[in-house]
């Protein structure tokens, strides 16, 4: 238990289920910003939405990783992340300049769209799955 009341794995599964969500609105931010234009307000806007629907995806995913994993496996879950994220500042660069050379300047964030789209796509999937482990979860909780 925290200091809320609340038992952690039952505050990062709601987090989890609600990445769809978040992705759904992110992405649709990302995919509208190339229409955009040049409304400066708008495009602030957009950017704004999608900032605050994916902006902690990496934080919660950690944090999720802390929950389901085995203390001892918590630092190298980080350290993958970290290598991950690492990985992607390198590339993502190089990408987006190489599809920015052979296509317009808002295929970009298209892209970003599309992808996040895949991700709630995905969440939409697996969830039955994660409930039947939420489910399993609070079975094996211990009873304060």
């Amino acid at each position: 238990m925290n200091d809320f009341g609340f038992n952690n794995r039952q505050v990062e599964l709601s987090c989890i289920c609600s990445k769809t969500d978040c992705a759904l609105a992110g992405g649709t931010a990302f995919a509208l910003f190339p229409l955009a234009g040049k409304a400066v307000w708008l495009m602030t806007a957009l950017l704004a939405v999608a900032g605050a629907a994916v902006g902690s995806f990496y934080s919660l995913g950690l944090a999720f990783a802390a929950d389901l994993l085995p203390r001892g496996m918590v630092p190298t879950a980080g350290m993958i992340a970290g290598m991950n994220f690492a990985l992607a500042s390198m590339l993502a660069p190089n990408l987006n300049g190489y599809l920015l050379d052979f296509t317009g300047p808002g295929t970009m964030f298209l892209v970003m769209g599309g992808l996040l789209g895949v991700f709630a796509l995905l969440g939409l999937f697996f969830r039955e799955r994660r409930a039947e482990v939420h489910e399993k979860g609070m079975a094996t909780q211990p009873a304060d």
